[in-house]
């Protein structure tokens, strides 16, 4: 015989098994997955963050998951792991670029240094504000989801995430995913829409003939700025499959015993990482070289394996370090490595070493000569820090 107290629990577990949403339970079996793989797997947990406090954060985003589109639950789930401070931790946010617009954050202000052709009367305009939001303000919402150890890998990445449409309205800066409104320093707005398709991309002339710019997507190339300097850019910490690092190396040997070499400059300043024993071979080749000025090039973007890259050119050439700090911190964890949540399949990654490079307090590498990254001088084409190397 069937109580009343039975059928009552009978009718209510009916009703919460057919009232249970799918994408719930999925995006909680995920951000549960996420606590446990995250909290066994990254080095230090406990003195990164609080335990409970984190768990609790990740309680209240699993509230959340009805009322939220999937992008924000991932935002909302980086902006956690942001608080940890270690740039090699994050989650892969699976964003599109489709607004056609490049910014810079220069040392004066944010700076469109790339847009559809249809509307390049607006390169080299500066940005003041997002939809009647003033930029700093902007700045500090977005700066959320960022992770980073020093003030200059958030400089780095601020540029790039003022123009995600998701992101913006995410943080309620503008109404909707289709467009972005900005405000320019000369009171005219610029909008930009999502759907335009086709679009021809054009940047600044005078990035096109600037050394430094130019070839920023090759992996290491090098040329004799005059017939005494080397310059040699080194942008990933990797092999070029087309290019190995042995034959470069090779190259520029055959560079230094054909000319009467004085100076060398390792541009180092668009370097975000990789393997940091590529450069090895680099630094013994040049060690054996005497008598010749070594210059090393820093920027906000030198990271991980690229800052270790600077740290190798100053203790083990004497190089004297130009530029900006540096966006990686010398001491920091490092070497990352990724899981997939189970359900959605995004991304995260983790840094599973701790490294310490320098004697140092400072979260960054300081160049021992700084130059401030300024509109006028790089919107005209020109390249102070190198400009210096030149002179001295």
């Amino acid at each position: 015989m069937i109580t009343n107290k039975i059928l009552a629990y009978l009718v209510i577990s009916i009703f919460v098994v057919s009232c249970s949403d799918p994408r719930q339970e999925k995006w909680n079996e995920d951000i549960d997955y996420l606590y446990e793989q995250l909290s066994s797997r990254q080095p230090d947990f406990e003195k990164i963050t609080d335990k409970e406090i984190f768990k609790s954060e990740l309680d209240s985003v699993k509230e959340n998951v009805a009322r939220s589109k999937d992008i924000d639950i991932i935002l909302e789930l980086q902006s956690i792991i942001a608080k940890f401070h270690i740039a090699h931790t994050q989650i892969a946010l699976g964003l599109r670029l489709n607004i056609p617009l490049d910014l810079e954050l220069f040392d004066d202000g944010l700076f469109i240094v790339g847009i559809d052709s249809a509307k390049s009367k607006y390169l080299k305009c500066k940005i003041v504000g997002i939809n009647s939001m003033g930029i700093d303000s902007v700045f500090n919402k977005v700066a959320k989801i960022c992770s980073y150890e020093n003030e200059y890998w958030l400089k780095q990445y601020l540029p790039i995430l003022v123009v995600f449409p998701e992101i913006l309205n995410h943080y309620g800066i503008i109404e909707n995913r289709e467009s972005i409104t900005f405000n320019l320093e000369n009171d005219e707005n610029l909008t930009l829409y999502t759907s335009i398709q086709n679009i021809k991309f054009e940047v600044v002339d005078a990035f096109l003939n600037c050394r430094w710019l130019k070839d920023r997507n090759k992996y290491y190339w090098f040329d004799l700025i005059d017939k005494n300097t080397i310059y040699i850019q080194y942008n990933k910490c990797s092999n070029d499959p087309n290019y190995r690092f042995n034959q470069f190396v090779t190259d520029i040997d055959s560079i230094f015993n054909n000319n009467s070499i004085s100076k060398l400059i390792i541009d180092l300043r668009w370097n975000t990482g990789g393997n940091s024993n590529i450069i090895k071979p680099l630094l013994r080749e040049v060690k054996k070289r005497k008598e010749i000025s070594i210059y090393t090039l820093i920027s906000r973007r030198t990271f991980s394996s690229g800052s270790f890259a600077a740290v190798d050119c100053k203790k083990d050439l004497g190089a004297i370090l130009i530029g900006e700090p540096t966006g990686g911190n010398p001491n920091s964890y490092g070497e990352q490595k990724s899981f997939k949540l189970p359900n959605s399949g995004v991304h995260v990654f983790y840094s599973i070493k701790y490294f310490s490079l320098l004697d140092t307090e400072e979260d960054y590498i300081k160049p021992d000569i700084e130059i401030d990254y300024l509109s006028r001088e790089y919107l005209q084409g020109k390249d102070p820090v190198l400009d210096y190397v030149m002179k001295n």
